[in-house]
């Protein structure tokens, strides 16, 4: 009867042991999901904001970043485009094929180096990144004021709550990030407030840009875009004619604008800053060539000559204070950081504990045959082994609970209070992403982790009785041989 208690016990261990790893891999998946569109769409906390914006030629100053960035990797081999044939041929000279009968009117060209679209009007805007280490944030909603020794450094998010900041350094003067930017044509008179700094660009334009206001709009990304940026990557422009004969990422344009059932694929929490003509700006970020590359139906190209390209810049984009007080966000922010490294221990432990059990079983399957004392050393490491891989798991997925708790709040908030979040987001968070559905999934999951790992832990404590129980029996009699012994002698 004993030995079959042992023997059901780690059965069912290794088999709880197994469920347990399953289960883990599918909720790190869903969370990481959760997390990726969480990601997406508010989770911008680790973009900084601007201290500073000035003017290069080509490359940036030290501590300075392009304000936007594209890539084109360029045309990655000779060919030509034969309308006998209707396709682009590679792998053939296109000097000698068009000596062939029938060949005489193929479109030729060249392979052609890539380079970095960061040029805007001639100018490479630069910007130096905000140490937000150096002062304590307060994220007040617009109705409230900032307290006492903060100050009011504009508008944190498109909810117009405002940030407030006071230096970590009592005696350090603070100096708000940019809160202002636009650019202006010539002729627009506009109001110079002082601290107000100009950047002069071709084509009459001016780049001014403040950290005095505190009725506008904190910049913390800029995107260039053929048209209003898409929230949704598959839903994109004619990016083909943007950059011809290669792939490329498509999400850095617009939306397809012959698809408009709904509005609100168009991501409207980017604001126009600026525009500027194609053929200018492929020239000024010496990609000049494709301006001269010759139209072909197949991949279709297409040299559009009334091109415009358009500079966007959007705020933070997080829940209205109203909503969701500073302190509840950044807790949601770091838990999730914090949670995806759980998951991943959580399934590195159970890995390890199916592996180790399977080590401790079999060795006391061969040692039973042999010694009894290194038979009990070893359950006694086996039982030790199994209790701290218990208390590991119930930790984690105690955290994965508060999580859970968090992020339906969360949830709840965006479906219950159209206030809390902006059309856009709310409609990435319900339509698109489905958030409800991998929130749901999660929470069903790490219900059955506890489950398995509460019954995991009564296994192990049943297996620690029945160690108990075998030890104090076998100590019992070797005091009861030595009593014999004693009263023999």
């Amino acid at each position: 009867m004993k030995t079959r208690i042992t023997v059901v016990t780690d059965v069912l261990l290794y088999v709880t042991s197994f469920i347990m790893f399953i289960v883990s891999m599918l909720s790190m998946k869903y969370f990481s999901n959760t997390v990726s569109i969480f990601d997406k769409i508010i989770g911008n906390q680790d973009d900084q904001p601007i201290e500073d914006i000035v003017a290069a030629r080509w490359r940036c100053p030290t501590d300075y970043q392009p304000l936007f960035k594209l890539y084109y990797w360029g045309i990655k081999e000779d060919g030509c485009y034969c309308p006998k044939i209707g396709k682009v041929i590679t792998d053939l000279d296109c000097s000698i094929l068009m000596q062939k009968a029938g060949f005489h009117n193929c479109i030729p060209w060249k392979k052609e180096k890539g380079a970095e679209l960061k040029v805007w009007h001639t100018k490479t805007l630069c910007y130096k990144p905000y140490n937000m280490s150096e002062v304590e944030q307060i994220v007040v909603s617009q109705s409230e004021e900032c307290p006492e020794s903060y100050k009011n450094c504009g508008y944190y998010d498109i909810h117009k709550d405002k940030l407030c900041l006071r230096p970590k350094k009592i005696m350090l003067d603070l100096k708000c990030p940019v809160n202002y930017v636009n650019i202006f044509n010539e002729g627009f008179h506009y109001h110079n407030d002082p601290g107000m700094t100009k950047i002069a660009l071709s084509d009459k334009r001016t780049f001014v840009f403040s950290r005095n206001k505190t009725d506008s709009y904190i910049p913390t990304r800029f995107l260039v875009s053929e048209g209003q940026p898409c929230v949704i990557k598959d839903r994109i422009s004619n990016i083909t004619q943007f950059f011809p004969y290669a792939d490329v990422p498509t999400d850095l344009i617009g939306c397809d604008p012959y698809k408009t059932d709904n509005d609100l694929f168009y991501d409207k929490r980017y604001v126009k800053l600026d525009s500027y003509d194609a053929e200018n700006f492929f020239i000024e970020n010496d990609l000049g060539y494709l301006n001269n590359l010759p139209d072909i139906p197949n991949p279709k190209w297409e040299r559009n000559k009334k091109q415009t390209f358009f500079l966007y810049y959007k705020s933070y984009i997080r829940m209205s204070a109203d909503c969701m007080t500073d302190s509840d966000y950044f807790e949601l922010v770091k838990f999730f950081k914090v949670e995806k490294y759980y998951q991943f221990d959580l399934l590195v432990i159970y890995l390890i504990n199916m592996v180790v059990l399977g080590a401790f079983n079999s060795v006391l399957l061969l040692m039973k045959l042999n010694n009894k004392v290194q038979n009990m050393l070893v359950s006694l490491l086996k039982i030790c082994f199994c209790i701290a891989v218990s208390c590991a798991t119930l930790y984690i997925v105690n955290d994965a609970f508060e999580i859970g708790i968090l992020a339906q709040n969360l949830e709840a908030k965006i479906v219950l209070d159209e206030h809390c979040l902006d059309p856009t987001t709310r409609f990435l968070y319900k339509g698109i992403y489905q958030l409800s559905d991998y929130l749901d999934y999660f929470d069903m999951l790490i219900s059955v982790l506890l489950i398995c790992s509460l019954l995991y832990a009564v296994l192990v404590f049943i297996q620690m009785l029945r160690f108990l129980y075998k030890a104090y029996f076998r100590i019992k009699k070797k005091l009861e041989i030595l009593k014999e012994k004693k009263e023999l002698s």
